[in-house]
């Protein structure tokens, strides 16, 4: 069926997680992803996250100083992901039906090929500390973090001479980068709506 697209996608996962003392924490993650939606030898990228914390509340200073933390969680991450989602073909120059002429359908061009069309990536930041308090019956927690995008997979018209329109051309070039940062606070008060605390 010349209507349906064929796409194919593979990847490889590999992650590490390390706890010393169930006070310092990591994690590693490693991915290799492929997709048949970019130009050749632009089909496989490589993706990666690193993570690690440090529950403070555990330390014996702290045990002995603030009885009443019940939990101090100072972490932080950094890694990179990938997008494809951009539909088949996209890469190749593909032409399609425009108009007829003493009907006789004609074709067009419809996408230029673009052999370095290829992952959109996306860089991710966060930093964050958690507290709680009283068996954690008042729960404190304030993050940052950064969402940085490049690469960006945007389609955009383009006029081809000597053709008298414009054709559709998927850009892999990185035109534009998107950050958005931001700042969250979030509290909670579990003792509030739990009965059974006075």
């Amino acid at each position: 069926d010349i209507s349906q697209s064929l796409y194919r996608y593979l990847a490889s996962f590999r992650r590490v997680n390390y706890n010393f003392k169930e006070k310092y924490l990591l994690h590693i993650s490693f991915r290799r992803d492929g997709s048949s939606r970019f130009g050749p030898d632009k089909q496989f990228a490589d993706f990666w996250a690193l993570g690690s914390a440090w529950i403070f509340s555990e330390e014996s200073f702290v045990k002995n100083n603030i009885p009443f933390l019940s939990l101090g969680k100072i972490r932080g991450s950094y890694g990179v992901t990938g997008n494809d989602q951009i539909g088949d073909y996209k890469f190749m120059k593909l032409w399609g039906s425009y108009n007829t002429y003493q009907n006789v359908a004609s074709l067009n061009p419809t996408t230029l090929y673009n052999p370095d069309f290829k992952w959109e990536t996306n860089k991710k930041f966060e930093a964050a500390i958690e507290l709680g308090f009283i068996k954690d019956r008042i729960f404190l927690s304030a993050s940052y973090y950064r969402n940085r995008r490049s690469n960006q997979l945007i389609n955009y018209p383009v006029t081809s001479p000597p053709l008298s329109r414009a054709v559709r051309l998927l850009s892999w070039a990185c035109l534009s980068v998107s950050v958005s940062p931001s700042c969250p606070f979030c509290s909670s008060f579990p003792f509030l709506s739990d009965p059974l605390h006075h």
